[in-house]
C-alpha cells in the first residue's frame, strides 16, 4: 500500500524517473497516476488531498488534521517551542497538547499566516507564559 500526498514538481519528475545510478526503479509509471499526484492540493493545518494505491484499489482521499494531530506533527521550530513553552507551565506534554489543541487547533498562526510565538495573555491555564 502506498499512500502519496502532494508533491512538488521535482519530487514528481524523481518519482517517474527513479535513479538508475542508485539503483532505484521509477515510483510511478503510469503517467494519468502522475497527473493526479500533480494536481493533489493541501493547505497547511486545514488539509492535505492524497492517493491511496493498493494492489487492490487507487483513490483519493482529503485529510482534515485535528488539534491533536497537528500538535502531534509539530516540526517547524516555533511550534516545537510552543509545545514546550505549554509544557513547562502545565508539567506534562499530554497537557500540553490536549490545551494546545483544544485552544489552538490549527496553530498559533499570526496575521500574516505562518507560525507565531504564543503571547502570554493568550496563555489562560496554571501561570503565564
Amino acid at each position: 500500500n502506498k499512500v502519496i500526498l502532494r508533491m512538488l514538481e521535482k519530487d514528481l519528475q524523481k518519482a517517474l524517473s527513479g535513479s538508475a545510478e542508485r539503483g532505484f526503479p521509477p515510483l510511478i509509471e503510469d503517467k494519468l497516476i502522475a497527473q493526479l499526484i500533480g494536481s493533489l492540493r493541501k493547505k497547511d493545518g486545514v488539509y492535505s488531498q492524497g492517493l491511496w494505491w493498493s494492489d487492490e484499489a487507487k483513490g483519493t482521499f482529503v485529510f482534515v488534521p485535528t488539534g491533536y494531530d497537528y500538535w502531534c506533527a509539530a516540526s517547524k521550530p516555533i511550534e516545537v517551542e510552543t509545545v514546550y513553552a505549554v509544557q513547562k507551565k502545565l508539567g506534562n506534554f499530554r497537557a500540553a497538547v490536549t490545551w494546545l489543541a483544544e485552544q489552538f487547533p490549527r496553530g498559533v498562526i499570526g496575521k500574516d499566516g505562518r507560525p507565531r510565538s504564543l503571547r502570554p495573555e493568550e496563555f489562560s491555564c496554571k501561570g503565564e507564559l
